[in-house]
């Protein structure tokens, strides 16, 4: 099983170029040359530097299912992934896809702007299998 976790492959965590420093280093994998199907990827939040519209748009056709918090599917859906594919998680709520992804919450600020502040979760994801446990932690 493939899993990718809070993939920010653009180089711009911001709105704007503007707004941010460009991030001069390489992203550490090219999408376009992932031939590989990607089983699951966690998406923890809807930050910009963590949920990047130029890295969502290219790596999601190789995505079965992107996992996310509730609130955060109706930017992928608006950017065209199909709401089917989409598993969107409360606080607390679990999905098994041949491993288990549990969900817990920190709180910080949430939204990717003024006019959209907590209209979405921000997260924290445990990852277990039978022969690994793994926790991404965003701040």
């Amino acid at each position: 099983m493939s899993v990718l976790l809070d993939p920010m492959l653009g180089r711009v965590p911001a709105p704007s170029p503007s707004l941010a420093e460009t991030d001069t280093a390489r992203a550490p994998i090219e999408i376009e040359g992932y031939a590989r199907k990607i089983d699951v990827v966690d998406l923890p939040t809807d930050h910009y530097d963590h949920l990047d519209h130029g890295s969502v748009l290219r790596l999601l056709p190789k995505v079965k299912h992107p996992v996310v918090c509730l609130g955060v599917a109706r930017h992928l859906i608006r950017w065209g992934v199909s709401p089917s594919n989409i598993i969107e998680l409360d606080w607390h709520e679990a999905v098994r896809i041949k491993d288990v992804h549990h969900l817990y919450t920190c709180p910080t600020f949430l939204g990717r702007g003024f006019w959209d502040r907590h209209k979405s979760l921000w997260s924290s994801w445990v990852i277990s299998s039978p022969r690994h446990t793994h926790l991404l932690q965003c701040r």
